[in-house]
């Protein structure tokens, strides 16, 4: 672990969540990660650092995933709003910057809907919870209530080889210096798991749409907002996002061109740029931290 980034764990009521810690002064920045086989060091460990300087930075594994696999109970929108209502509660946060990814950003999205007044800031990166449907919905929904298919499938999967093609085809749209990396994280979080699936994403999928479409809800959202997407995300269509900015009132919408479903991996560098930029002109906004 790098110099001045610490491993915490905070106990909560159903078991143990695991997180990391960054940053002295300024105000707290909570980095929420995405499903599947992500974790807060993988999707984070590139935006972590830049913050660190300027901001007090938490990251915590969401239950399943990394250092948080005891906690017990389905991951599902309503216990992971829970979950990081326990978490600020835990750290002593009153109000903090949510910064979400896919999942993590339909957590967030939702926890601001029901608890606007612990959130000073809201980020949604290619947010989930935004369209109310998935490509191939049906079909994709019937596979997964399949008895077996999620484990299969997730057997198949546990390899360097499929894992860099998914990758390639899922998530990245450019070049990516450090995809081997990667692979090996995600690979390592796999074999942990034992599935590419996380209880958010086999409990979203209804017959018909997904139980969270946070679009109708999003005008009640009144903090600073960023809305950033990749132009080539097909998991979450740039359409999608951007008529989200448009019904938050105080939202900037920003998208990272060439760019898939992960660009803070992807393109961390101009990430954390336009993330860090929209921090800047909105802390004057702000009480003082």
């Amino acid at each position: 672990m790098p110099e001045g980034i610490a491993e915490c764990v905070a106990e909560l009521q159903n078991g143990p969540i695991h997180y990391y810690r960054a940053g002295e002064t300024g105000r707290p920045i909570v980095l929420l990660h995405g499903g599947g086989t992500d974790t807060a060091w993988l999707s984070w460990k590139k935006a972590i650092p830049a913050l660190a300087p300027d901001y007090r930075v938490y990251a915590p594994d969401w239950p399943g995933h990394g250092g948080s696999k005891q906690y017990r109970g389905k991951a599902t929108q309503e216990m992971l709003e829970g979950c990081l209502l326990q978490l600020l509660d835990a750290w002593g946060l009153q109000k903090a910057t949510l910064v979400g990814l896919s999942m993590g950003a339909s957590v967030a999205a939702g926890f601001t809907i029901g608890h606007p007044e612990r959130v000073a800031r809201l980020v949604l990166t290619d947010s989930g919870g935004l369209t109310e449907r998935v490509q191939w919905h049906l079909l994709s929904y019937l596979l997964l209530k399949t008895p077996l298919f999620p484990q299969l499938t997730s057997m198949l999967m546990l390899n360097r080889p499929s894992i860099r093609y998914s990758l390639e085809k899922q998530f990245f749209k450019s070049r990516v210096p450090d995809l081997d990396e990667i692979v090996g994280e995600v690979y390592q979080e796999l074999k942990a798991k034992k599935s590419i699936y996380s209880d958010w994403q086999l409990d979203e999928i209804g017959p018909r749409r997904l139980k969270t479409f946070h679009l109708p809800e999003l005008g009640r959202i009144r903090c600073p907002t960023l809305v950033v997407n990749g132009s080539l995300d097909h998991l979450v269509p740039v359409e999608a996002a951007k008529l989200a900015a448009e019904k938050i009132p105080k939202a900037k919408f920003e998208v990272i061109a060439g760019c898939g479903h992960w660009p803070n991996r992807e393109k961390p560098d101009e990430f954390n740029r336009i993330l860090q930029a929209f921090l800047k002109e909105t802390d004057a906004d702000l009480p003082p931290a």
